[in-house]
Formats: structure tokens, C-alpha cells, sequence
């Protein structure tokens, strides 16, 4: 029941090709997140942007930037293996 659920959504055909366009879509945005995140990305990844928690502002524009970028890499493993098994 859940293997079909997640992969057909009880649509057969239709709803293969829905997960292959809600792949690509996340792919899409993982692209653009790379795009806006690019200056902070490998600083963000390794730690190294300081954070600052003057207020809280400050403080959630940080963790912000760090916690988006391990996200991008998390989507794009989601993204990608989800639109390849959906290529058979």
C-alpha cells in the first residue's frame, strides 16, 4: 500500500508522471537555492560563516544560510535518486 502510495499515488500511470515532475520541480529548486546560496555555500558547509546572535535577526539570518545549505544538499539526493527511479 505505501510502496504505491509513494511512487503511483493510486493514479497508475498519471501519478508516476506527477513524482517524475514534483522530482524535477525540487531538483529546480535546489538549482535556484545553489544559485542564491552560492557565495555561502562551501563557508556554510565546513562551519565557517560566523554566526551572529546580536538579535534575533541576525541570529536567523545565519542559521538560515547554514541550515539551507546542508538542505540543498540533502534535496538534491532526494531530488535525483527520486527522478531516477522514475526513468524505467
Amino acid at each position: 500500500i505505501l510502496l504505491t502510495l509513494h511512487y503511483k499515488f493510486y493514479l497508475g500511470r498519471v501519478g508516476e508522471l506527477m513524482a517524475g515532475i514534483f522530482a524535477l520541480s525540487l531538483l529546480g529548486s535546489v538549482l535556484t537555492g545553489t544559485i542564491v546560496f552560492r557565495r555561502f555555500f562551501f563557508r556554510a558547509l565546513i562551519f565557517r560563516i560566523p554566526l551572529s546572535f546580536k538579535n534575533w535577526r541576525f541570529a536567523m539570518s545565519g542559521l538560515h544560510r547554514v541550515i539551507g545549505c546542508w538542505a540543498l544538499l540533502f534535496n538534491l539526493v532526494l531530488a535525483f535518486s527520486g527522478f531516477y527511479m522514475m526513468l524505467y
